[in-house]
């Protein structure tokens, strides 16, 4: 990660690079959301 980047940015570069689709960031940010 770039330190002149935030995390949505940064995930978005990973979409459009073709790294990980919508489903897979979708499930990341869900399980960001979740309580431990």
């Amino acid at each position: 990660m770039k330190f002149d980047s935030d995390v949505s940015k940064e995930y978005l570069k990973l979409f459009e690079a073709g790294c990980l689709n919508a489903e897979e960031l979708d499930q990341i940010r869900l399980n960001g959301l979740r309580e431990m």
